[in-house]
């Protein structure tokens, strides 16, 4: 049952733009502080339902992990790729004899420290993130079953109709202040959220600017209803009791522009969901029969004072 319901509210997810927190969403988390000379952060990433994270995961998804500096100089993490591979949803953990109460699960979280040097440039560095893009479809089949399963469409040989198909790649973002905020240079994501406010300043009831890029160029939604972006905290939105009961706040995008509106400290996520359609004469038409959409998910985490 609680497998189901999962796999439901996932299908709502990518299939209506429901961006609640109920599907597992992707995001980096970055904590700075000047407690060490000149400065450090430990970064990590999230994967799951709440913050910072709930879930383990496997590392053969992810596709790139780097910190930018200010003037976008890179550094690619390492991490181990075989990291988390045993995590699964039938893996339930370990027993233990002594703690008859639950059981343990050992996993990886892929965390980084940053620790600056003295003549380290100020302003805004960048932690991104991405993941391998992935074949969701969703069919019936003769008779009437439903069947979700993560294969390209031509992969299928028995529906007897689709409800959805759908190649999807995720993208996460966060930011790490040194000295001055600076305004952060795109650096490549197919799907791009750049803030345009001083995230390192936001206090309760500030208004959050953000610019929207699709490959490269400010987004105009095209899709109806439209794609707006949304935004959740661990203090709004996120439920630890309820997942069923997530919410959070929506704001329209314009001229590639969107902004939302914080109501509450402590962390926040922000994510924007987009789909475009796969045709023989559009951008995507090298997977022509494999999906019938494409779609990019992109989240930022900061904190609100």
């Amino acid at each position: 049952m609680r497998k189901a319901f999962y796999i439901f509210w996932l299908l709502i997810f990518l299939a209506v733009l429901s961006e609640t927190a109920i599907a597992h969403d992707f995001f980096v988390i970055a904590t700075y502080s000047m407690t060490h000379p000149h400065g450090s952060a430990i970064i990590n990433l999230g994967w799951g339902h709440v913050l910072p994270m709930d879930d383990f995961l496997p590392a053969k998804r992810i596709e790139t992990y780097a910190i930018y500096s200010p003037d976008l100089k890179k550094k690619d993490f390492p991490f181990n790729p075989v990291a988390n591979k045993d995590i699964t949803y039938e893996y339930k953990g370990e027993e233990s004899k002594f703690f008859p109460y639950a059981t343990f699960q050992k996993g990886d979280s892929y965390a980084q420290k940053v620790i600056f040097k003295e003549d380290a440039l100020e302003g805004t560095y960048q932690v991104a993130a991405s993941l391998k893009r992935t074949y969701l479809t969703v069919w019936n089949d003769e008779k009437g079953r439903r069947h979700w399963t993560p294969k390209s469409l031509d992969k299928i040989k028995d529906a007897k109709s689709i409800e959805l198909s759908v190649l999807y790649q995720m993208f996460a973002k966060a930011f790490i202040v040194k000295g001055k905020w600076t305004q952060p240079k795109p650096i490549g994501h197919d799907l791009e959220i750049i803030p345009l406010s001083n995230l390192s300043e936001v206090r309760v009831g500030d208004f959050v600017i953000f610019k929207v890029l699709l490959h490269g160029k400010p987004y105009h939604p095209k899709s109806i209803p439209r794609t707006k972006i949304f935004a959740c905290g661990e203090h709004y939105g996120l439920s630890l009791d309820h997942p069923e009961y997530c919410y959070g706040i929506w704001g329209c995008i314009h001229k590639g522009v969107g902004r939302i509106r914080v109501t509450a400290p402590g962390r926040w996520l922000v994510k924007i969901f987009v789909r475009e359609p796969v045709t023989k004469e559009g951008p995507f038409k090298d997977i022509v029969g494999k999906a019938m959409e494409v779609g990019y998910l992109a989240t930022v985490t900061f904190t609100v004072k």
